[in-house]
């Protein structure tokens, strides 16, 4: 059923067999915007999953899906344990951070979650220089963690001819 005015009666199955195709992958951003499309226009109907944890009195063997994520710790806010600058950058992102007791993991995403970097810091060091030459101009996320603490997390910008 049509009921977005902007699309044609006429335009709008085969639009939405298109859309439909495109929304079947579950982690591309492409899918994403095509299954916001039919929920907005009434053609597929959504609800969120349930998770329920299995208590010994239901049926079924449901996991927990943030399992992994129960233990982790997360540094103290008040304390600043990560730093970047400048930015935006160009050419050298520098970043600072508290001296690592174990080796960590710097990951750096685009802002469509893409990886573009990931590299293993090692215990002692407290700064990194990060080359973004490379980059394409835009938002970039940075994540720096160690087996089990996330050390923290950053934002910044690069902007590149």
């Amino acid at each position: 059923m049509n009921t977005n005015p902007i699309i044609s009666d006429k335009a709008f199955p085969l639009i939405r067999q298109n859309l439909m195709q495109i929304g079947h992958d579950p982690n591309s951003l492409a899918a994403a915007y095509a299954r916001n499309i039919l929920l907005t226009a009434k053609a597929i109907e959504y609800s969120e999953p349930l998770y329920l944890k299995d208590e010994g009195f239901k049926s079924g063997n449901a996991e927990d899906p943030f399992e992994k994520y129960r233990n982790l710790e997360i540094a103290e806010k008040d304390t600043p344990k990560l730093s970047v600058y400048p930015n935006p950058a160009t050419e050298k992102l520098n970043i600072r951070f508290s001296e690592l007791k174990n080796s960590a993991l710097l990951t750096v995403y685009d802002a469509n979650g893409k990886i573009m970097d990931a590299i293993m810091l090692s215990n002692g060091m407290g700064q990194y220089k990060l080359n973004v030459q490379n980059y394409p101009t835009g938002s970039y996320f940075l994540k720096l963690a160690d087996k089990n603490l996330l050390i923290g997390t950053r934002t910044f910008n690069i902007i590149n001819n």
